[in-house]
């Protein structure tokens, strides 16, 4: 039996025109390479933050199964998910609080989506955004 969204309320996507948004920004701003493209799908949906509960697992996800679908590559290993998955909770929520200010700055951004694509690509370029490309380079093969 699938079930669908309404009847999982924690799963329930809360905004999803950043959905929509997300697909527009890798689609026009990130035309490099699958990686980059998968990275770019990773940080705008943390940074946009449109579902109710799991975004970070949401947008790693998001990204592998990008890149499973576009580059034919097999699933990361579950040990390796779950340090990155550590790791991005641990450099968020105790070691890094101007980052989740960034965060939560760039989701605050409204009616400005030049404003909102030109933040996210700084996350992509900063430290965090390199650590998780890296990450999908290595384990995404």
């Amino acid at each position: 039996m699938i079930k669908s969204i309404e009847e999982n309320e924690d799963d329930r996507c809360e905004r999803p025109e950043d959905i929509y948004f997300s697909i527009d920004f890798v689609k026009d701003y990130v035309k490099r390479d699958l990686y980059k493209q998968s990275l770019g799908y990773c940080i705008s949906l943390i940074v946009l933050h449109p579902f109710k509960e799991g975004n970070h697992r949401t947008s790693l996800y998001s990204a592998i199964i990008f890149l499973i679908l576009n580059k034919n590559i097999s699933d990361p290993s579950v040990e390796s998910v779950k340090s990155i998955q550590e790791w991005r909770t641990r450099d968020i929520d105790k070691d890094n609080y101007a980052l989740k200010r960034e965060f939560f700055r760039i989701t605050c951004i409204e009616n400005n989506d030049d404003l909102r694509k030109k933040e996210i690509l700084k996350i992509m370029n900063s430290n965090y955004g390199i650590t998780i490309e890296k990450w999908l380079r290595k384990y995404c093969k």
